[in-house]
């Protein structure tokens, strides 16, 4: 209100470029979207907390070291026992070794590499602590510094509301509004205490927390990370399926080769880490690559058959502004309409938030009444929360074929995970019993019925081909969170934009090309057959085979590449079981950057409102997309 006061006492209200109203809005809208932050999933506050004892302890290992070497440069002999002639040696001795030390540190500042220097020089270079991150002021000193991301979205002044474009989406608050949901926001550790920023707002030498998920908001030095953590870098190297496990000590001499650095844009397939970031979100160690948020959004206008082009104008803006739903193409919202079949992962973290008990009922109710058929596949719901949905529903029917584990079990051994990740054979871990019960499931969904699913992610992947095999069926397939990689992975091949390869194609964007994946050598793989490492390669570059296994060495602990057995049939999951909408339900990241359509927080009642406002939709252009 008082931004709208000084709004319209500000005189002149007719230039709509005045500074004065131009600011009254802008800070007026900051706010509001500042409010809206704790729609975000919030990261998981076991896995958060147990990094964070972690952080404690290497901030302290690195603060002993940093005593110790103070304590040797200042240690003096007692003046009362000790001659003049000591203390003068021991004084001549003591400036010897500060003019090493800054000797020293000059050599270490010439020298400095991202991942190879020490995190004691690096935490002074940066003028941070590896616990408790940048205070106030050094913050306020960075941020000035540093140039614009590029990825905040230009607020327009009251003016241009009221101008007519031609360009679409324009600029005006609404799709301001929509831009700035879709924007990730990362968990920051800055003065000891965590709290929330933008990856514009994110200097070097915050402390940043990454789960699941997530894509790195810039380049950063790992400190600790899960067991499980492992990251995906194909958009660097241009490897298919160029996925690694972190460390926090240097595995190569190139920087980019490094598993202890997590690279711009690269993401989190798995565990949660924390890293300190030592480049901008507009610079990248890799040449020419900058970050991008949320306001590179594009939209394709490609009007589909048998709709106007106003129509779809003013239905993309309703469900912008009715459901905070973001669809990347005209075409996309034919399909979401025409959507018969709705598949929904529901986690516990989703189901618990605040008001999703009356979402579920009011996503039960439309799906009803517009003849959608409905599916929420558990991602480790309680029976206490599944029967509660159920009660939501107003009936709904059961089946538990099996119950995936909410945190895979790696039992030490991470490449284990790392190949159940891109295990091609994931086709062949669905019984001929549970195919049955599964295609029984897919041909006996009633929209009058939602069904509750408990099953793992090849039946998972084995309902969605069950589901695509029906020509009359158009699927939508919600995903909340990062759950159920495997199967996230496996319907990458065409999930992504076009002129991208996923996990599932090949750097020439041929299908069926070996996949890869860098893992610790001594560890035995399920589905891959390993020969030792002949020589070492100290680029740690990964070598793609075709019938082979490759192998390298990093920094003189060796490494292999993982290659696909020829003689294991693989199934292309991205052609027959590829759902014909992927929408990300509040999953700001890897799953946003795959989906056709994003929902700018995770609430079902989102989902629900989208429904309703393309009831709208006419009845001729809902047809099954090719």
């Amino acid at each position: 209100f008082c931004f709208l006061s000084l709004w319209l006492l500000s005189g002149d209200v007719r230039d709509p470029e005045s500074a004065i109203v131009s600011a009254c809005y802008n800070g007026c809208l900051a706010y509001f979207l500042r409010i809206r932050r704790h729609h975000k999933m919030s990261p998981h506050p076991d896995v958060f907390n147990s990094l964070l004892d972690n952080l404690t302890s290497l901030r302290d290992e690195v603060s002993e070291k940093a005593n110790e070497d103070l304590a040797f440069r200042t240690k003096n002999p007692d003046k009362k026992e000790a001659t003049q002639e000591l203390q003068e040696t021991t004084k001549l001795l003591m400036e010897a070794c500060e003019k090493l030390y800054r000797e020293k540190m000059k050599i270490e500042e010439q020298q400095y590499e991202e991942h190879g220097s020490d995190l004691l020089f690096l935490s002074r270079f940066m003028k941070t602590s590896l616990r408790d991150g940048l205070d106030e002021t050094r913050y306020r000193e960075k941020i000035v510094e540093l140039p614009s991301c590029g990825d905040a979205a230009k607020v327009v002044s009251r003016g241009a509301w009221l101008c007519c474009s031609s360009k679409f989406p324009p600029n005006q608050w609404w799709w301001s509004e929509t831009v700035h949901a879709l924007r990730p926001v990362y968990t920051v550790i800055r003065d000891g205490r965590p709290c929330s920023a933008f990856a514009s707002e994110i200097v070097p030498g915050d402390i940043v927390f990454l789960s699941a998920g997530q894509k790195a908001a810039t380049d950063g030095r790992i400190l600790v990370h899960s067991p499980e953590a492992v990251v995906e870098v194909t958009h660097i190297t241009n490897r298919p399926a160029d996925i690694r496990v972190c460390a926090t000590e240097q595995t190569a001499a190139a920087a980019l080769e490094s598993r202890n650095l997590v690279l711009l844009r690269s993401h989190v397939l798995s565990g949660a880490l924390f890293y300190m970031a030592v480049r901008s979100c507009s610079s990248g160690l890799a040449q020419g690559d900058v970050g991008h948020e949320a306001s590179s959004f594009e939209v394709c206008t490609e009007v589909p058959p048998g709709v106007s082009l106003n129509l779809c104008r003013a239905t993309f803006k309703r469900l912008c502004t009715k459901a905070v739903i973001a669809c990347k193409s005209f075409g996309v919202m034919s399909r979401m309409a025409s959507s018969n079949v709705v598949v929904i992962l529901l986690s516990s973290e989703l189901f618990r938030r605040s008001g999703q008990l009356d979402a579920v009922t009011q996503l039960v109710k439309v799906c009803k009444l517009q003849r959608r058929r409905l599916v929420f596949v558990s991602c480790g719901l309680s029976s206490d929360e599944s029967q509660q949905v159920v009660d939501r529903c107003g009936g709904a029917s059961v089946v538990r074929l099996a119950e995936e584990p909410a945190v895979p079990a790696t039992s030490g051994d991470r490449s284990s995970f790392v190949d159940s990740i891109i295990d091609p054979t994931i086709s062949q871990q669905v019984s001929d019993a549970d195919q049955l019960r599964v295609k029984e499931v897919a041909e006996g969904l009633s929209p009058d019925t939602p069904c509750v699913l408990h099953i793992l992610q090849a039946q998972l992947l084995f309902l969605l081909r069950s589901l695509r095999a029906n020509s009359d069926n158009v699927v939508l397939f919600g995903v909340c969170g990062f759950h159920f990689p495997r199967c996230f992975v496996a319907l990458r091949g065409e999930c992504r934009p076009s002129g991208q390869h996923g996990i599932a194609g090949a750097v020439d964007g041929h299908a069926g090309s070996p996949r890869t994946a860098v893992v610790p050598e001594g560890s035995a793989t399920k589905h891959s057959r390993v020969a030792p490492c002949p020589e070492a390669d100290n680029d740690a570059k990964v070598r793609t085979a075709t019938n082979t296994t490759a192998c390298s060495t990093e920094m003189g602990t060796p490494m292999r590449t993982v290659a696909q057995s020829p003689s294991q049939p693989s199934v292309d999951w991205a052609s027959i079981a590829k759902p014909h909408v992927l929408l990300s339900l509040g999953s700001i990241g890897l799953v946003s950057d795959e989906a056709d359509v994003v929902v700018g927080k995770p609430d079902l009642s989102c989902l629900a409102s989208g429904f309703s406002v393309l009831q709208q939709w006419p009845a001729k252009a809902r047809s099954k997309p090719p």
